[in-house]
Parts: C-alpha cells; structure tokens; sequence
C-alpha cells in the first residue's frame, strides 16, 4: 500500500551499496515517464537526493530529471497527488507561520488581503493550485498583486494588477485611476506578491499536503 511504499523508500535513503542505487535510478526512470505511482514521486525524489551525495550514478539520474521537468505540469508534480488534504486543511488554519487563513478567506472564514479560496479547487487547475504557492508572484488573481511596467520610451507603471488579455494590462493606479497598457510597448515588467514563497515557511510534504487541500475546496 501507499504508506508501506513510503516507508521502503525513506528506508532506501540511507541503505548501503550499489543494488540500493541502481533501484532508486529505476525509480527515477518512472518519474522521466510521469505515468504511474504519482502519490510517491516526492518521496522518491527525496530518497533520490540524499542518496546522491554518495553515488553518481544518482546524481546523473537527477540531472536527467532536472532537464526533462522544466515544461507544462511538470515541475510541480510531485507536489499535486498524494497530499493530505486533511493535514493541509490544519496548515491553512494552524500552522504558526503559514496561516493561510490570515490573508485569505475560506468558507466564510478569513481575511481579506487575498483571494477567496473557498472554490480554489474549481477554479484554478491542480498545477496553478500548486504554482501558486510555490511562486505566489507568478501569476496573480484580478485585484491582486503589485506589477511594475518598464516601458520602452523609458517611463514606468506601476500599481495593482486588475486584469489583462493577450494584448493589454489593467492597472489600478495610487491615485485610484485604471490605466491600459499595451504589451507591445513593455520593455520588461516585475511582479511582487504580498504573500511569500511557502518554500521558506514549510516542509515539502506539508506544501503538497496544503496543496490537496485547496484541490478539496469546491
């Protein structure tokens, strides 16, 4: 079962010799095909990580993985399925650092400083779920966000992100006004999201944990 298979592989992580190498490389050859044991990748990348410190052969394969994990889904996968969303649920409304429930509004309960999570989990995809709280600057809800806009004739913009389609930006200006910027005419653009990388805050299993929470909010 899934606990037995997580236990095996945090027991792989300190087992002596080149057999025990060569069994976590086949793993990471399941995760190069992103096709099954989805709910024990993280394990399996963390079991491969502290065995590299001793074995090239694992670090290779790590390498492997590196490169290929760079595109759609991918580079959060670990993080979207075998999560506990009950656990994460006691690190929205508990945890001392995190505390989603400060900034954000669930059900009713909450703040309002971000977005209201109460449907998250219907509203945005698993993998935007997870991007989100891995890099909250990456992209923003409407009404959230500060954006900043170097433009090409060497002025800038800069307010709160309100919206935007394939060709323009609104901003909320200081002064209360919502201006349209053409992306045409943007030479570079920086974002900054209040809420910080939860990287920083919590353990790994506790952000896909948090992350199956908010997939359970609909």
């Amino acid at each position: 079962n899934l606990q037995e298979k997580r236990e095996a592989l945090k027991n792989l992580e300190v087992f002596p010799g080149k057999e025990a190498d060569d069994l976590i490389v086949s793993y990471m050859d399941i995760l190069l095909k992103f096709k099954k044991e989805k709910e024990i990748y993280l394990e399996i990348l963390e079991c491969a990580k502290k065995r590299s410190v001793n074995s090239k052969t694992v670090t290779d394969a790590i390498s492997r993985y590196n490169k290929y994990s760079q595109k759609g889904d991918k580079p959060y996968i670990h993080l979207m399925y075998g999560g506990d969303a009950n656990n994460g649920k006691e690190v929205a409304f508990g945890h001392p650092a995190a505390q989603c429930i400060r900034c954000h509004k669930i059900d009713n309960e909450g703040g309002i400083l971000g977005p209201d999570l109460s449907k998250v989990g219907t509203n945005l995809p698993l993998v935007k779920i997870a991007q989100s709280i891995m890099e909250p600057g990456a992209d923003f809800s409407k009404g959230f966000g500060i954006i900043t806009l170097n433009m090409k004739d060497g002025s800038t913009v800069g307010g709160t992100y309100q919206d935007e389609s394939d060709s323009t930006y609104e901003i909320l200006l200081a002064d209360g006004k919502v201006q349209k910027v053409e992306k045409k005419d943007i030479k570079s653009e920086s974002r900054l999201s209040p809420m910080p990388p939860m990287t920083s805050i919590l353990s790994i299993s506790e952000i896909r944990d948090l992350v199956a929470y908010m997939k359970s909010l609909k």
